[in-house]
């Protein structure tokens, strides 16, 4: 028999741990012929966090038996800069279709932009840097020396998704 006392504590247990987590922890599915083959594809994601950490992670099963294809976003919520490298298997434009649909869900809810504000486009282009040998260390990125600083107000940029054609890394 449960007393008092422990109907509070399982009240609190629910209220605080397990109520939490069944939102945080969210699934969804959808089916459809999404590259027009015929097959009926499964595409599936769910978004998953914590305090300082989260993001989607998101499955698509071709309905023809090929292997999944599988994309996350998984990342600490303080990062200014999440890259996410699109699988070559949806860069042929056969799988426009996945693309699409696999686009749909990851930049859910985010300005899509066609080009990057000044400030992310600096930090692309340390990301495009060439990697040099430094004594005592394998390898530094080398930032470019082309910043020219604007005397204007700082304006916080919003979260916006970007589609960047490769290489975005230095070969």
């Amino acid at each position: 028999m449960i007393t008092s006392n422990q109907q509070y504590y399982l009240f609190f247990f629910f209220l605080f741990w397990v109520l939490p987590a069944a939102v945080l922890a969210q699934s969804n599915l959808q089916v459809s012929d999404f590259n027009g083959d015929g097959h009926p594809d499964t595409l599936r994601w769910e978004y998953s966090g914590g305090s300082g950490f989260g993001g989607r992670q998101i499955e698509l099963a071709p309905g023809n038996g090929d292997e999944p294809i599988v994309l996350n976003t998984f990342g600490s919520f303080g990062q200014m800069l999440r890259l996410i490298e699109i699988p070559g298997r949806l860069q042929v434009p056969s799988a426009r279709g996945f693309r699409e649909a696999m686009a749909s869900v990851l930049v859910a809810g985010e300005e899509m932009r066609e080009q990057p504000d000044p400030s992310l486009r600096w930090l692309l282009s340390a990301f495009r840097g060439a990697p040099r040998r430094v004594s005592g260390r394998q390898f530094i990125w080398v930032q470019p020396s082309s910043l020219q600083w604007e005397p204007l107000p700082v304006i916080l940029p919003e979260a916006y998704a970007l589609q960047l054609e490769a290489p975005v890394f230095a070969e």
